[in-house]
């Protein structure tokens, strides 16, 4: 888990919703995904990222993992 610095979110599920999350992206998913790392780098909060269209999201997320738009 990573450094709360003094910030909170609200108690219970987080979540962050887009159409998909292709491996390259700009724009809002982009904003989403650093938003979403946010959360979780200030507040140690986690965030689950939901998508709407079908995918091999296990593949997905390795590279964004790979790439650090993904932490823990």
């Amino acid at each position: 888990m990573h450094a709360n610095h003094g910030l909170t979110l609200p108690a219970g599920h987080h979540y962050a919703l887009t159409w998909g999350l292709p491996v390259e992206f700009v724009g809002m998913t982009a904003a989403l995904l650093h938003r979403s790392r946010c959360f979780v780098e200030l507040t140690g909060t986690p965030v689950t990222i939901l998508t709407l269209a079908p995918g091999d999201y296990d593949s997905v997320r390795a590279e964004l993992t790979r790439r650090d738009f993904l932490v823990d």
